[in-house]
């Protein structure tokens, strides 16, 4: 699985060069037309019901409701527009960058190999900190419980907070590592 959704991934960026902008405008256009025809579905059936029922007030509310909306966001979309395009362009951007830089798609499998290797050296700290003690043995019982001092247990706290600190470290140096490619990349004339 995690082979495929790399291969699924490298596709995907590569894609995204042609179909960022048809896919942003046109999702734009449907979500406009989704209200439209939502307005117009709850006004039609309206007529369903009594004049003085709820169900045709509400239809009624529903429809003007959903055109509402829909008015809103083609304000939205029309006061916005430069931002929205200039947002489609970066996400082009982004992904032709990707597209031609594929190694950042190694990075996370680094990351995922470092924070690996520290795992296992927790494991093995937090299993010697579990067992410092003197067992004691219970009946009907198939772990013995461990007599230790308070310190150990402050420590395991303590171990348990670094596990998550180097693993929130090494996923930061693996965003570094991608900004200082892309930074290299501008600025080699490319971007």
């Amino acid at each position: 699985m995690a082979f495929a959704t790399i291969i699924i991934s490298i596709i995907y960026v590569f894609l995204l060069k042609w179909i960022t902008k048809p896919l942003l405008y046109i999702s734009m256009v449907l979500i406009l037309v989704g209200f439209i025809l939502l307005g117009g579905f709850a006004w039609m059936h309206k007529d369903e019901y009594q004049p003085e029922s709820e169900n045709y007030k509400y239809s009624q509310y529903g429809a003007i409701a959903a055109w509402f909306v829909a008015f809103v966001y083609l304000i939205c979309m029309c006061c916005c527009y430069k931002n929205i395009s200039l947002g489609a362009s970066i996400m082009e951007c982004a992904s032709e960058f990707v597209s031609q830089n594929i190694r950042i798609v190694v990075l996370p499998l680094i990351a995922y190999f470092l924070s690996m290797i520290f795992m296992v050296y927790w494991v093995f700290t937090a299993v010697y900190l579990f067992s410092v003690g003197k067992p004691t043995w219970e009946a009907d019982s198939f772990i013995a419980k461990i007599d230790r001092k308070e310190e150990f247990e402050y420590m395991g706290w303590y171990f348990l907070f670094g596990l998550f600190w180097a693993i929130a470290f090494i996923i930061c140096t693996q965003q570094f590592m991608i900004g200082a490619l892309s930074c290299m990349w501008c600025y080699s004339g490319q971007g």
